[in-house]
């Protein structure tokens, strides 16, 4: 995919995604950020937006499991990315794995800014 088209279907699975999730449709916004993160794995920056947006959706629906695992695969594609600490902090807490809890929201403040 070209980067001109990359970035126009970038910012319609953004919109299309996010309204789902207000509408709070996760399982449809779910679907739009999956094909979203397959679609732009070789780009970590926009990738990781787009594990971000889906932990959350699956944060909404009670599915922590998942939700870590999207927000560990997010802080891994863009380790600069602060609201995928958060989301990983969160599932964890969620999942009572309360010490990876703390270190995930302690460690935010040594990235580069």
């Amino acid at each position: 995919m070209s980067e001109g088209a990359t970035e126009t279907y970038y910012s319609q699975w953004r919109e299309e995604g996010a309204a789902k999730f207000k509408n709070g449709e996760f399982d449809a916004a779910i679907d739009i950020y999956t094909k979203a993160i397959v679609e732009t794995a070789g780009d970590a920056p926009i990738n990781a937006i787009f594990y971000s947006n889906r932990s959350a959706c699956y944060a909404s629906k009670g599915q922590w499991q998942q939700s870590m695992e999207d927000a560990e695969s997010c802080v891994k594609k863009d380790n600069k990315f602060v609201k995928g600490y958060y989301r990983l902090a969160t599932a964890y807490s969620e999942l009572g794995r309360y010490d990876d809890a703390e270190l995930g929201t302690s460690i935010t403040h040594l990235l580069p800014m």
